[in-house]
């Protein structure tokens, strides 16, 4: 059984992923803790080592919101992938964060 809906599936294999993908994630950890000011925690390593570097090709209408655009997110340590703008809403948690987001589902506004 896989992780992600057929859809997601397909666009994040699109991007290059496959089960099992890892890549080296020493350099986001060198750009992230550069200030002493930021420690990248398990669940940012386990993502990007999945996840990183991929250019997931969407576009058009999701299922609640549009898909695409440019937006800076972030993870938690619990692995819970959030939206941050003027404002802060999460996609909700690990594959089925990163499935919201694929696939245009509106993100609830934290703060």
């Amino acid at each position: 059984m896989s992780r992600f809906s057929e859809r997601a599936e397909h666009d994040l294999r699109a991007a290059g992923w496959e089960p099992g993908r890892k890549v080296d994630t020493a350099e986001w950890r060198g750009l992230l803790e550069a200030s002493g000011e930021v420690r990248m925690h398990a669940a940012a390593e386990e993502f990007l080592g999945e996840f990183g570097g991929l250019k997931v090709p969407i576009s058009g209408p999701g299922i609640s919101v549009a898909r695409g655009g440019r937006f800076f997110l972030g993870i938690s340590e619990a692995g819970e992938i959030v939206l941050v703008e003027t404002w802060v809403a999460s996609f909700g948690f690990g594959d089925a964060a990163l499935e919201n987001l694929i696939l245009g589902v509106k993100p609830e506004k934290l703060a």
